[in-house]
């Protein structure tokens, strides 16, 4: 018994450096997928990588932006031509991503009344997300194109995802707000004619306040052609955005203005964005 006693002090005193009967401190695992997309904060532009991984095409009509409003995790997602602005919840294996209660569109094939997307990561780091809708019938639908694995978007290229309220037109709704209105009635896209074009878009002037400087953001089928344009004529009831372009590129394009607003010494500011599809012949 005296033995057995000496050769477990010796056995401590020889190992007193690692601790004698202690158990070793367990090491944090690392997440491997963490410098690609940290699940945990959601950010940054992502789009629709299609097709098979080894060679996946980018989709631009589907993209996200993941963003934080104070402690909420937020997304913006354009879903072809509409767009959406969604809360996310952190779930134990994913996140929920949901709109607030939509009005469902005139003419939609599919109406919705509140959009939903779950966002996850799998064991290879794919960025998966999977969204559907609800109908007026109140049935959760999935959409029909099925989970999309994003890919980040390039620092360098810059996409609009604002969601926008008004829409851009063209024409006669360059004259005139009531010009403005009598073409958005008629349900007709505006036509491109000739070898210019102005671009038009009205907002209620309520908005924001008179000494604030105005200007906007001008994308061409997503993609940001002209940065912080100034040609914006203030009015009473509502201010008129326009951009002349040169219309050189046939068929239906995605039109938008992004409206910002410098008040004071505060920031430069999106507070609307203006969309629409014109057609040049």
């Amino acid at each position: 018994m005296f033995r057995m006693i000496v050769m477990l002090a010796l056995a401590c005193f020889v190992f007193l450096a690692a601790g004698c009967g202690e158990e070793e401190p367990e090491v944090p695992e690392v997440d491997p997928c963490l410098e690609f997309f940290d699940i945990e904060n959601p950010e940054g532009d992502w789009m629709w990588a299609r097709g098979a991984s080894a060679a996946p095409q980018p989709d631009t009509a589907y993209r996200i932006r993941f963003f934080k409003e104070g402690d909420t995790q937020k997304a913006y997602y354009v879903h072809d031509l509409q767009r959406y602005e969604m809360t996310g919840t952190r779930r134990e294996m994913d996140w929920l991503f949901e709109t607030g209660p939509l009005t469902p569109a005139e003419g939609d094939p599919a109406p919705k009344t509140k959009v939903h997307a779950y966002l996850s990561i799998d064991k290879v780091c794919h960025v998966d997300w999977t969204d559907g809708y609800t109908g007026p019938d109140g049935v959760e639908k999935s959409d029909n194109l099925g989970r999309k694995t994003l890919a980040p978007v390039g620092e360098s290229t810059i996409f609009s995802y604002y969601p926008h309220s008004q829409p851009v037109l063209a024409g006669k709704a360059n004259g005139s707000y009531k010009a403005a209105q009598k073409i958005i009635e008629s349900g007709e896209p505006p036509l491109l004619e000739g070898d210019t074009a102005t671009l038009v878009a009205w907002t209620d002037a309520t908005a924001v306040a008179d000494d604030c400087e105005l200007s906007f953001d001008y994308f061409w089928d997503g993609l940001r052609r002209g940065e912080n344009l100034t040609t914006v004529k203030k009015g009473k009831e509502h201010h008129k955005w326009y951009h002349e372009i040169d219309v050189n590129a046939l068929g239906s394009h995605d039109i938008t203005f992004e409206h910002y607003k410098s008040c004071g010494d505060g920031p430069r500011e999106v507070f609307d964005a203006s969309n629409g599809l014109v057609v040049s012949q």
